[in-house]
């Protein structure tokens, strides 16, 4: 997981310094030109963290037969996103933008664990992994700052599918997949920068979630989302 959080880091690194210089070297046209007021759509990437805050059966090592005692409290993974900018297309003349999106998300994390075997009273070396991916419609509001609106404060709230999947394996077990859906709701805060053209987004969102039961215990996506994308608005 170290590893993992190593590389989130070294991309949001390099996502900061493209989108920077990318936005450095368009710095006339955005002088001009406005995410809210002159674009019509936006897409982006970006990578995504996660710490969840409430901690479910399959997360703290609970397996059907084995008795583990492990906490995973985090996650990381990649998410991409497609919004367009309602205000304009419908010639609203609103001084916040109204933007519609989707967005798509994939967190996994992996964990290797000791648990017992409760009818043989013998540890056993299990591995779990946890998969989410998530289908998110949203809707962005959109406040620039100052007059040249090269900055802009967002707010944004949604609701989607989730599809939570489980895989563990180990001594004395066969290895198995089972997955289960649900549904998310995020609502955040984001900074946006960049205007027109190339530009960037950090965020935070909470998650809230309710999947089906699976193996006897419904799973957990609740908790809190950091992300940072690199975008482009035209």
């Amino acid at each position: 997981m170290k590893k993992l959080f190593v590389i989130v880091c070294l991309v949001s690194s390099a996502l900061f310094l493209i989108s920077g210089l990318a936005a450095s070297a368009d710095d006339s046209n955005q002088k001009k030109l406005n995410i809210v007021d002159d674009t019509y759509v936006s897409v982006g990437a970006g990578i995504v963290a996660q710490y969840f805050s409430k901690k479910d059966d399959f997360r703290k090592g609970s397996y059907p037969g084995f008795k583990g005692d492990i906490d995973v409290k985090y996650a990381a993974g990649l998410q991409a996103n497609a919004e367009f900018n309602l205000s304009k297309f419908l010639a609203l003349n609103l001084p916040v933008g109204i933007n519609p999106g989707y967005r798509f998300q994939y967190l996994n994390v992996e964990r290797k664990y000791t648990a017992t075997n409760i009818m043989t009273n013998q540890s056993s070396e299990l591995k779990q992994k946890f998969d989410y991916l998530n289908h998110i419609g949203y809707i962005d509001f959109l406040l620039p700052v100052g007059a040249s609106k090269y900055l802009v404060l967002g707010a944004e709230t949604g609701c989607g599918l989730s599809t939570f999947k489980y895989t563990v394996s180990g001594t004395g077990i066969s290895k198995s997949t089972k997955s289960v859906n649900g549904i998310v709701v995020p609502l955040g805060v984001f900074l946006d920068w960049g205007a027109d053209g190339f530009g960037g987004r950090i965020g935070y969102d909470y998650i809230i979630s309710k999947y089906s039961k699976l193996n006897g215990s419904k799973p957990s996506m609740d908790g809190h989302q950091l992300y940072i994308n690199a975008r482009y608005a035209f």
